[in-house]
């Protein structure tokens, strides 16, 4: 091997070993601190663990085979070398030490908050618009075919976005493009779906009237996904979206830590998340990057057309990560900048 490519790998390397040893501990401690603060009954916690385990692993594998078929047939470059392996173990872990936590929070700490939110950002919105979000939507495509595609479309995002941190290996091979990302997925939620959930503590369009208080006009858009969910039944299809919508209440109510549980509107993770591959997307190729801001601005449509949120959840957290990507390209600069060696003095140099 030669000099250079020797540098080039320890290069490498080390930008792995510093990405892991920001994250890792990152991740421990909030998951930790956020698990022993909601109380959770660890009876229950490990199950959830398992699950999420098993969950990467699956996501993992989808990948590999997905990356190796499509590899093979364009026949470019190697399939998965010890390096890009590496970034893979360290997306899975970051899927298993992070969302259990996240879940804890959202659904047993976050459910002791107010939602005090709500009345505000729903009266901002009324204020803008002149009328509530969700009615715009369904004035432009609110039958029951559209309204089937919308909700599958946003019930597949959710595994996308959990697939995400495994896959940064295979959207680019720069190492700290690949950390930019990895460190932005993190801090995404963190900063978006922890800290600012909390400060913006808010139920949603489809929850207002069993958990803010009464409000005709939520009423009816839960009346109207009602009466199109009920055409779907007599064609043989369901709405996911409302089906889940009635499990996390159920869950809220139960105060039992369960997979995917809680409740939370602003800022949206969806759109959160759907922003940050956008731009991971415009990092990779313009083209896909393209397609891949089209498919965010379809996921907040969707978000306020199924009554998960208002149009304000949507901007907010796509404005939030656009200011947490910066962030994590400065975080992924500062860890690969290689330690810095002192000068020797020219009389000890002689």
């Amino acid at each position: 091997m030669s000099r250079r490519a020797s540098v080039t790998s320890d290069s490498r390397a080390a930008m792995l070993r510093n990405t892991a040893g920001f994250l890792l501990p990152l991740m421990i401690a909030t998951s930790l601190a956020t698990l022993v603060a909601s109380g959770v009954d660890w009876r229950h916690f490990y199950p959830i663990l398992l699950l999420f385990v098993s969950t990467a692993a699956m996501l993992g594998g989808i990948l590999y085979i997905i990356c190796r078929g499509a590899l093979r047939i364009t026949g470019r470059g190697k399939f998965l070398c010890a390096g890009s392996a590496a970034w893979v173990v360290l997306g899975g872990l970051c899927l298993i030490l992070l969302l259990p936590g996240f879940g804890a929070f959202k659904q047993l700490l976050l459910a002791e908050r107010a939602f005090v939110a709500d009345p505000v950002i729903a009266g901002i919105e009324r204020a803008t618009l002149g009328v509530s979000a969700w009615r715009v939507t369904h004035a432009l495509f609110g039958g029951f075919w559209p309204t089937l595609v919308i909700d599958r479309i946003y019930s597949f995002w959710s595994l996308i976005f959990m697939a995400f941190p495994m896959a940064v290996p295979f959207l680019v091979r720069d190492d700290r493009r690949r950390a930019q990302m990895l460190i932005a997925w993190v801090l995404g939620w963190l900063l978006i779906g922890m800290l600012a959930a909390w400060a913006f503590a808010s139920a949603g369009p489809c929850y207002y009237n069993e958990l803010v208080g009464a409000d005709p006009d939520f009423a009816a858009l839960t009346a109207r996904l009602g009466e199109l969910a009920a055409q779907g039944r007599a064609a043989g299809l369901e709405l996911s979206n409302l089906d889940f919508q009635s499990m996390l209440l159920s869950a809220q109510a139960s105060g039992r830590y369960a997979p995917a549980g809680g409740i939370s509107a602003m800022p949206s993770m969806h759109v959160a998340m759907a922003t940050l591959i956008a731009l991971a997307g415009w990092t990779a190729r313009r083209s896909v990057g393209q397609v891949l801001t089209v498919y965010a601005v379809v996921i907040w449509i969707a978000s306020v057309h199924l009554g998960w949120h208002y149009a304000a959840d949507g901007v907010v957290a796509a404005a939030m990560m656009l200011g947490v990507w910066r962030l994590s390209g400065r975080i992924a600069e500062t860890i690969g900048r290689p330690p810095q060696r002192l000068a020797m003095p020219e009389a000890f140099a002689a």
